[in-house]
């Protein structure tokens, strides 16, 4: 589904479900919004890497839970299809479990408490943090990474990865130890 469908898909959906008191509202805002955006600002999308999807999510499921009367779960799914177009707009080619990891990160499925994350994708936060960790990723690489990034990649690592992890950006144990621990605790 291109952008103009999946647009043309949400507004048609909301209008076919909408109250006229909801399209007073929907045009209230659009208007109040509208202010809001200089008329020689030119209207082009942001780099992924730049933007704050977890920030925008929220706000996009704020506006919509207060108007609509919403669960929190529809607004998850809702935010969690939206961020998925976005992201696969800017990478069409990404596979589907970096689009999990990503939806995970920036839009957490609350209602799933369970925190298993594919062998390949924890690898993955592992090399990145560690990296972010012993000070060998450039200051562009950063800007790459959502806001808050550490923090949640750390949230999702087991204790043993989190100790393994803080032992060797400490300079308390080797490459060869760390890489060696690692694949015990992962089980390989």
């Amino acid at each position: 589904m291109d952008d103009k469908e999946a647009i043309k898909k949400v507004i048609d959906d909301f209008f076919n479900n909408a109250s006229e008191q909801d399209l007073l509202e929907l045009e209230a805002f659009l208007s109040s919004h509208e202010k809001d955006i200089p008329k020689s600002m030119p209207r082009t999308r942001q780099p992924l890497g730049k933007m704050d999807a977890n920030k925008a999510a929220n706000r996009f499921a704020s506006d919509i839970r207060q108007r609509m009367g919403l669960t929190s779960e529809q607004i998850t799914r809702s935010a969690r299809d939206a961020v998925r177009t976005m992201i696969l707009q800017y990478d069409p080619h990404i596979p589907e479990s970096q689009i999990q990891t990503l939806l995970n990160q920036w839009v957490p499925d609350k209602s799933k408490t369970s925190k298993i994350i594919p062998e390949d994708a924890m690898r993955a936060m592992i090399s990145q943090f560690v990296a972010y960790g012993r000070g060998e990723l450039t200051d562009e690489q950063v800007k790459t990474f959502p806001e808050g990034w550490a923090k949640k990649y750390w949230s999702f690592f087991p204790e043993k990865i989190q100790l393994l992890i803080r032992a060797y950006i400490k300079d308390e144990i080797t490459e060869p130890t760390f890489l060696e621990v690692l694949e015990k605790v992962l089980g390989k």
